[in-house]
């Protein structure tokens, strides 16, 4: 069960990235411990096993994390602060600092409990009593846990958390003259380097940069020449294009609407409506659309519950207690597991895993493999698929298929789903065909979803069934689509985890939900739905879909009447710059051709 081994794929990973050793360690352990780790004869805790595989630039939530019940309390409490940051409930976040017997006592990585804790410490400081000099001292000290030398990182590689807090220094410092600006030079070249020219994943880039360039030029402005200022806002704005992100979005192209009249630069026409598209967007949607350098939006940590996911296993296989802890354990003890009473020891688990065919990437759901080629391939699928380049799309998938074990099971469905759903798309196959071919693949893995028991489903799963349902739509089996996705929303429900923590692959359930309302007539609960979708997407500045959304929306409020005229028509303009915007074709021109055909042929986009 080498796959099970978190020490084993992070040493799979670093070697990929050809990661130096001590670069990735630095401040969290030293050699000795590490290489134990990697060898799997030290148990990695969660939180520092995530550390490591963020400060190699994957995503949050690129890979699952199984946490016991204890876990759980301090994974619930740190997603409580999140949200209370993302809210900006500075008093809530007070409160939950109080709760230091679960903030601080998880036993698990000492040092990164502490630095989150300081941190959150600085930005109530630096928020809720506007007190800068304390948050750039507690944010020192946050700091340090973790990295020696806050002015020289050309030996250590960085998660995104490291980074905001780095730049919060860098930030508060500037303003409060503690950071002398001989070093604050030093430390922003050191931090534009490392963002633009490190190997980390695309949408961690795009959370990170932005945030960056908006806080060095509002802080030192007048230092930097324009031309250097437009450089900097145009790389920012190129990688959340590319990225298909909105993180810092309305500041970004404030700043660079600003720069481009001063510049006399005829493009200030173009992005002069972008900025105020995606600022009546933030604004209708309950977003803020103030710029917030304390907060780390977008997608957190995917969590599984250990005793969730072994009893959901076991009674899919159709093992009893007894059968499945033969020779591992006595059923008493197994029992106490599955109910939380008591965590398995890493061997029980071993054991049990090896016997329910558990292992690491069979959790993440989507890709049976060690390879971050076949991520970073499977990324640009995704892409091309959102910007229906088809053959793009194809050659990264046949791409994919000669870098994984395509006799697995996960494999085969996440690689054929996405092959049949093009073919379809260009009219190779039936949709009766894409149909069966679909259901046959889901069925790979033979998860069942029942009245009586919670089933974990994958992303993959969630999206074929998605897909499943769209093409009963095509064939007007309205009911069934209906049926088979509010079954999925209620069996994810069930779980005191999946629904926060797989909002991927529900995002694309709960949109294909809203399409057939949307077929039957049920126009008020298709916008319940999209518009659901549509706000949590903003909130998460995921902007992959948020063309389709807002046509969709907009389609919805112009079947509800023409009382809704003035609402749908801007909605239907803003959908044409938002895929202008972020190059989405397809969209433009056809959200361009409607509006023109049918509300004002005579209208001056830019």
């Amino acid at each position: 069960m080498e796959e099970l081994q978190l020490g084993k794929l992070i040493q799979k990973f670093r070697m990929e990235k050809e990661v130096e050793p001590k670069c990735l360690y630095k401040g969290l352990c030293n050699e000795s411990t590490f290489t134990h780790y990697e060898r799997g004869t030290y148990v990695l805790d969660n939180l520092l096993a995530h550390r490591f595989l963020k400060r190699m630039g994957v995503e949050a939530d690129e890979f699952i994390l199984l946490v016991s019940e204890s876990e759980h309390i301090y994974f619930t409490w740190k997603e409580k602060t999140a949200i209370a940051l993302d809210e900006e409930h500075w008093e809530e976040v007070e409160e939950l600092l109080k709760e230091t017997e679960i903030a601080l006592e998880l036993k698990c990585n000492k040092k990164l409990q502490i630095q989150y804790y300081h941190y959150l410490e600085a930005m109530v400081q630096a928020v809720r009593y506007e007190n800068r000099k304390e948050a750039v001292q507690k944010l020192e000290i946050a700091i340090k846990q973790t990295i020696p030398n806050i002015l020289y990182l050309e030996d250590i590689l960085l998660s995104e958390l490291e980074l905001h807090m780095l730049m919060l220094y860098l930030y508060y410092g500037v303003i409060e003259h503690s950071l002398v600006l001989e070093d604050a030079n030093i430390l922003f070249r050191q931090l534009e380097k490392y963002i633009v020219h490190t190997n980390m994943e695309q949408k961690k880039q795009a959370k990170i940069y932005p945030k960056l360039i908006c806080m060095w030029i509002n802080v030192i402005q007048e230092q930097i020449p324009l031309v250097e200022q437009k450089r900097f806002c145009e790389k920012a704005i190129q990688i959340l294009k590319e990225s298909k992100t909105m993180y810092d979005i309305t500041e970004l192209l404030r700043i660079y609407v600003s720069i481009l009249k001063e510049l006399q630069d005829e493009k200030v026409r173009f992005y002069q409506k972008y900025f105020e598209t995606f600022t009546a967007l933030f604004e209708k949607g309950e977003v803020t659309t103030q710029f917030q350098p304390e907060l780390l939006t977008g997608r957190r940590e995917k969590i599984f519950l250990i005793t969730e996911y072994l009893k959901a296993k076991r009674i899919e296989q159709g093992w009893t207690q007894e059968k499945l802890s033969e020779n591992i354990c006595t059923p008493e003890h197994y029992s106490r597991i599955e109910t939380g009473k008591t965590v398995p020891s890493p061997r029980t688990f071993r054991l049990l895993a090896e016997k329910l065919g558990i292992h690491w990437s069979s959790c993440r759901g989507e890709l049976d493999t060690n390879s971050l080629k076949a991520y970073a391939l499977r990324q640009e699928q995704r892409t091309a698929g959102i910007e229906k380049r088809w053959e793009d799309a194809l050659y990264s998938l046949k791409q994919m298929e000669r870098l994984l074990d395509m006799s697995r099971p996960r494999n085969i469905q996440y690689v054929k789903s996405k092959q049949i759903i093009i073919e379809w798309s260009l009219n190779r196959i039936s949709t009766e065909d894409a149909y069966e071919q679909l259901n046959k693949l889901f069925m790979l893995t033979n998860h069942m979803c029942t009245e009586e028991q919670f089933v974990y489903y994958s992303q993959t799963e969630m999206e074929i069934l998605g897909d499943m349902a769209k093409l009963l739509c095509v064939q007007k089996k309205y009911k069934e689509g209906i049926t088979l996705l509010e079954a999925i929303l209620k069996n994810q429900k069930k779980s005191r985890v999946a629904f926060i923590y797989q909002w991927n692959g529900l995002d694309f359930i709960i949109r294909v939900l809203g399409s057939l309302y949307f077929a039957v007539g049920r126009y008020e609960d298709s916008n319940k739905a999209k518009l659901y979708s549509h706000q949590i997407n903003l909130k998460m500045r995921d902007a992959g879909n948020l063309g389709e959304i807002l046509d969709a929306i907009a389609d919805n409020f112009e079947h509800m009447g023409e009382q809704y005229s003035e609402l749908y028509k801007e909605l239907y303009r803003q959908t044409y710059y938002v895929a202008d915007f972020f190059d989405i074709a397809y969209i433009a021109s056809f959200g361009k051709k409607y509006y023109e055909e049918k509300f004002d042929d005579k209208i001056k986009w830019y």
